[in-house]
């Protein structure tokens, strides 16, 4: 693998691990600096939503992660073919999360198809599709206390 090859691949691996490090610490700014200014993300079943440009992406992120107490995700297997100024990859995520009252929870597996472009300032996404392979919504019921 040549060394350009190399720097590109790790720059890749790079930006999707800030992607997850940004929407785990709701580094809302740090995340839409992640995109192209015309990018995409795309969210699939069961969510089904579609963001285009960095301030929607902002916008999007920050509206989704309010729901949450907490949200982790952690990226896994990452694939990538680089085209010279353009790369096409795969990432596997795992993801936990639960609501502020404690009344859900989430555990998925999913996965990011990817389009990323290169820039003066580096790679960045050009369009991300995120597609569930296994979710696992929590409702809590409300115990009652009998005696």
């Amino acid at each position: 693998m040549a060394l350009e090859t190399l720097l590109d691949h790790y720059s890749l691996r790079c930006l999707g691990e800030r992607f997850a490090d940004c929407a785990n610490r709701h580094d809302y700014g740090g995340f839409a600096a992640l995109w192209h200014d015309d990018g995409v993300w795309e969210i699939g079943a069961p969510i089904n939503v579609s963001f285009t440009g960095a301030p929607a992406i902002r916008r999007g992120i920050e509206a989704m992660l309010k729901r949450w107490d907490f949200f982790v995700q952690m990226p896994t297997a990452f694939n990538v073919q680089i085209y010279g100024e353009t790369a096409t990859g795969y990432w596997t995520v795992h993801e936990v999360a639960r609501s502020a009252d404690g009344s859900q929870g989430n555990v998925n597996l999913s996965m990011y198809l990817d389009d990323y472009r290169k820039s003066a300032d580096g790679w960045r996404f050009e369009c991300r599709r995120y597609r569930t392979i296994y979710a696992d919504a929590q409702q809590k019921k409300k115990k009652s206390f009998q005696l």
